[in-house]
């Protein structure tokens, strides 16, 4: 008996999904942190100076009647933002665009879009971790000190806490601090046990749901929030095979400013790429910005480096 199967004839054929999938991507997030913005501008320019006046010495000592008060001065400071151009464009060719069995022009708007907020959210990250207030975790005083087990704990995240209510910094909504932490310290924090930590009270207290969930929500005053993109100084710590020291932001309200041209704004504009060639054959569209981020207020901002127990490569 005769089979009629692929083998003899080839009417079966690969079936291609009319759609394009996305790459995983990470959360946005760094930017929005960045509460200050100018106000009000003397003029245009390329560099945006900010202006602290310090307040009076407080007046304790009692009047007297017949001398007259001797007057007092204030000071001032500067915070110096250095504004830049930044931007990405992508062109495509006719044959591309008339010969392409999913549409590509959506495609390449949305990854525009996308690279645009990236883009800025790492120009926002890297001025938060150019912090001068530098703490560690364990017993590190250094970069090339930290191991593995110089882990974020509770005691140390209460006295970042500590340090930024005695320096009058403000919260953020709802009264919290924020702290930024990578996935990695998240665990370790999460993982550790006893009265006084995280753990055992998400376990043995009335709602077990922040466990059940694997947040770390709010916490010793802090909102907690995870961020992949927080900084790892590859192999920066000790061992034969150095450890990864992972930056961790804890901050309050005015840490960043932001500063930005006047008419294009706080975000970046999408651009049409003009159609230069002798056929009008390519086309594109592109995204551009004006702008930058500099810290404002130092003591609103704290890089806690600490190890972390799932850095696998470690050699003591």
């Amino acid at each position: 008996m005769t089979i009629q199967d692929s083998t003899t004839i080839a009417f079966d054929k690969q079936a291609w999904e009319f759609f394009a999938h996305k790459e995983l991507r990470d959360q946005l997030l760094w930017d929005e942190f960045a509460h200050v913005t100018p106000q009000s501008r003397s003029s245009k320019g390329s560099v945006i100076k900010f202006t602290f006046v310090a307040d009076f010495d407080p007046a304790t000592t009692a009047l007297d009647e017949v001398t007259d008060v001797e007057p007092v001065a204030t000071t001032d400071t500067n915070v110096t933002l250095t504004v830049a151009e930044y931007g990405n464009a992508y062109k495509t060719s006719k044959w591309i665009r008339a010969n392409s069995f999913i549409p590509l022009d959506p495609i390449l708007a949305e990854k525009l879009g996308r690279n645009a907020g990236e883009s800025l959210d790492i120009l926002a990250r890297n001025a938060y971790h150019s912090g001068t207030t530098i703490v560690f975790g364990g017993d590190a005083t250094d970069e090339d000190e930290v191991v593995p087990g110089d882990e974020l704990t509770a005691a140390l995240v209460r006295r970042q806490h500590a340090t930024l209510k005695t320096a009058n910094v403000q919260p953020f909504s709802g009264g919290k601090y924020a702290f930024v932490v990578h996935p990695h310290v998240s665990v370790d924090l999460r993982e550790e046990t006893g009265a006084d930590k995280w753990r055992d009270p998400m376990t043995y207290g009335q709602d077990q749901s922040r466990i059940w969930n694997g947040e770390i929500g709010t916490f010793e005053g802090f909102r907690f929030v995870e961020s992949n993109r927080a900084v790892i100084e590859a192999a920066a710590g000790a061992g034969t095979t150095p450890a990864d020291v992972y930056n961790n932001i804890a901050m309050g309200r005015e840490a960043v400013a932001k500063g930005f041209d006047g008419e294009i704004g706080p975000k970046p504009v999408i651009v049409s790429s003009p159609v230069v060639d002798s056929l009008n054959r390519f086309k594109g569209m592109g995204w551009y910005w004006i702008g930058g981020y500099v810290v404002f207020r130092e003591e609103c901002l704290i890089n806690v480096k600490v190890g972390s127990s799932l850095d696998t490569g470690y050699v003591a």
